[in-house]
């Protein structure tokens, strides 16, 4: 009898072990699923936040929509540096209902920074993904008041090549949304005279429209082979009261001054030359960006102004261009 109690002791014991050990296994196979799923979940959560980020640094229309409105808010309110959390709508990816980025525009060596961070959840896991990278193009930030093509380097000749085919191929885009503030004055193949009428106002040839001394978009393109001109003043009155004049310029072709002149904003020549009469002066305070012949005028005062460039510059197609630098997973 004593030797049967044993061996049941012995068999429960034994029992035990193999009972803890089934335990053991499952518990450990139950921590791998568990773990091998998180894995996968988190995969499939970096992979999204990835794609989702890609989307917004290199598609034109998520850049367009996300990116472009609180960087035009900036460049308008002199760059506050505030923090922007967007909220992301299905367009952008149908698995990420009532998710946000974090949008924010830092000072980085003279440019202009975007920061953008990811803020997904998918499945109860969470990732967060930034990138960092200048906005602006760098044609604007060089600190030069005056940008000549044959002057400048490589890269610099891309960012000038970009800007130019923005301007032609995004044109109508951009002019749904300028500001109804503005004065614009779209031409093709068309030359046109600013002139001061007798009570002080800005008039033109071009039905008799009338500008703002502020907000004015002057665009006058190139169709045909004809020699264009944006002749300010008139050569018989150029002792006449200064012309000032702030906004958007852009010509292919000459640019005539005539009157003294103040201007504030950005101007674009291509193809064309300064033609100033040696009698006036030109005054900018902005930026000159010019494709032409250079000419050397005692009378052509220049100022690098950001305060303009930045204010006036996020309504031309081209100014914002997105280099992203840096992405980092958390």
């Amino acid at each position: 009898m004593k030797r049967t109690g044993f061996i049941s002791i012995i068999i429960l014991q034994i029992m035990s072990i193999i009972l803890i050990f089934g335990i053991s296994i499952t518990y450990n196979n139950i921590s791998m699923l568990s773990i091998s799923s998180s894995e996968t979940k988190t995969l499939q959560l970096n992979t999204l936040s990835e794609s989702i980020l890609n989307r917004l640094i290199y598609n034109p229309y998520y850049i367009k929509k996300y990116i472009y409105p609180y960087l035009k808010k900036e460049c308008k309110d002199n760059f506050k540096k505030d923090m922007y959390k967007v909220k992301l709508n299905e367009d952008l990816f149908k698995d990420i209902k009532g998710q946000y980025i974090n949008i924010k525009f830092d000072d980085i060596n003279n440019r202009k920074y975007l920061n953008i961070k990811t803020e997904i959840l998918y499945q109860n896991v969470s990732s967060n993904i930034s990138c960092s990278g200048p906005i602006i193009n760098d044609l604007f930030e060089l600190g030069n008041p005056y940008i000549n093509y044959s002057q400048l380097e490589a890269e610099e000749i891309e960012s000038f090549d970009f800007l130019l085919d923005s301007i032609k191929n995004e044109m109508k885009d951009y002019r749904k949304d300028l500001s109804s503030k503005f004065a614009s004055i779209f031409l093709k193949d068309d030359s046109l005279t600013i002139t001061r009428s007798n009570n002080n106002e800005l008039i033109t040839n071009f039905n008799d429209k009338k500008l703002n001394t502020k907000h004015n978009f002057l665009f006058i393109e190139k169709d045909k082979n004809k020699n264009l001109e944006l002749i300010i003043g008139e050569e018989d009155h150029i002792n006449d009261k200064k012309i000032n004049l702030s906004g958007i310029i852009f010509i292919e072709g000459n640019f005539v001054v005539n009157q003294d002149l103040d201007f504030k904003g950005i101007l674009i020549v291509q193809d064309g030359e300064f033609i100033i009469n040696k009698d006036v002066d030109l005054n900018v305070e902005g930026i000159i960006i010019h494709k032409g012949y250079i000419n050397k005028f005692p009378q052509l005062n220049l100022s690098y102004n950001k305060d303009y460039i930045y204010y006036y510059g996020i309504e031309l197609p081209g100014f914002m261009n997105l280099y992203p630098e840096l992405i980092k997973k958390y």
